[in-house]
C-alpha cells in the first residue's frame, strides 16, 4: 500500500488510469476510494 502525492498540481490520476494500472475496474477503484475516505473521516472525527 502506498500514497503518492503529486507536487506538480496535475490533479492526479483518473479512475480509469488507476484501474488500468492495477488491473481492476474503475468502479472498484471508486469503491476503494469511498472506503478509504470513510476510514480517514472516522479517524479524524475521533481525534
Amino acid at each position: 500500500r502506498w500514497l503518492a502525492v503529486n507536487d506538480d498540481a496535475s490533479g492526479g490520476m483518473t479512475l480509469h488510469e488507476l484501474a488500468a494500472e492495477y488491473g481492476v475496474s474503475a468502479e472498484r477503484i471508486r469503491q476503494i476510494e469511498v472506503a478509504a475516505l470513510k476510514k480517514m473521516r472516522k479517524v479524524l472525527e475521533a481525534a
